[in-house]
Formats: structure tokens, C-alpha cells, sequence
């Protein structure tokens, strides 16, 4: 594969901002661990891990899916597990908080939003990953 890395060099505001993902990514994976807890890594994370072995050169986001059964457990736990410097971000957590699915971010940093008028202004405004929820579903088979 072509060498990329030109897009996002080590150092630049991007790739320092995946590595702080890749911190909470860890974080997040040892709570999943220690409750049995499955997630998946999904989207362009999943692409990138396989294509790359990281992070897409030019992707500013991490998403992971998790399963609905797992959800009301999960978030319980990250209320209570989560290190100081990380903040739960849900609809429960935030008043400004408005998107259906979960955010874990981290308090330390803080994403400058420039669009005008945004509804975004959450309580907490740094690095994040998105946690999406899934629900399985049953294998169907069909006959001729």
C-alpha cells in the first residue's frame, strides 16, 4: 500500500488527537475486559485497523458498537469506572447532550467547534469516541 503517512505526519494537531483516542480507546477496552462486555471496532476505525493498522491517515473520529443488552450495564459502570480526566457523555449525563448514542471524552482537551450556531454545546467538549448500539438479529433462511 502507498506510504500515506504525508496526509497526517507524527506531531500534526490529528494524529496527536488519534493517539489521545487510542488512550481512551485502552481505557475503555480494559472496562469492556474486566465485565465481559463485547464491543466492536466499526466504520473507518475497523478500516483503518485492517488497512492500515491504525487509524485511516485523514479520520478524526473512533466508533465502536456495542449491543443494546449491554448498554444500561455499560454506561453504570463508566460512571463509575471512568479515570477523572474522562467524562461519560449521554443524554442522562449532559443537559446539553442531545445525540442518541453515547460519547466518552476526555476533559483535558477540547475541540474548537466552527460552525456558527451549532447545537453542540455540550457540557464536555474534548476528544471523544462515539459508542454505537446494535441489536442483533435472527438468521433467517429462505426457501424456493
Amino acid at each position: 500500500m502507498e506510504d500515506l503517512s504525508h496526509y497526517n505526519p507524527e506531531g500534526s494537531v490529528l494524529r496527536r488527537a488519534q493517539m489521545r483516542m487510542l488512550e481512551i480507546l485502552d481505557v475503555f477496552d480494559s472496562i469492556c475486559k474486566k465485565h465481559n462486555i463485547n464491543y466492536w471496532l466499526v466504520c473507518g476505525t475497523l478500516l483503518g485497523a485492517r488497512r492500515h493498522g491504525g487509524f485511516i491517515p485523514w479520520d478524526d473520529d473512533l466508533d465502536v458498537y456495542i449491543l443494546q443488552s449491554d448498554y444500561k450495564k455499560l454506561l453504570s459502570i463508566l460512571k463509575e469506572e471512568l479515570p477523572e480526566n474522562f467524562k461519560l457523555q449521554a443524554r442522562g449525563t449532559d443537559k446539553y447532550y442531545w445525540y442518541y448514542y453515547p460519547r466518552i471524552r476526555d476533559t483535558k482537551s477540547r475541540i474548537h467547534n466552527k460552525v456558527r450556531g451549532s447545537r453542540d454545546n455540550f457540557e464536555y467538549q474534548g476528544i471523544f469516541i462515539d459508542i454505537f448500539l446494535i441489536e442483533p438479529v435472527p438468521s433467517i433462511q429462505f426457501k424456493r
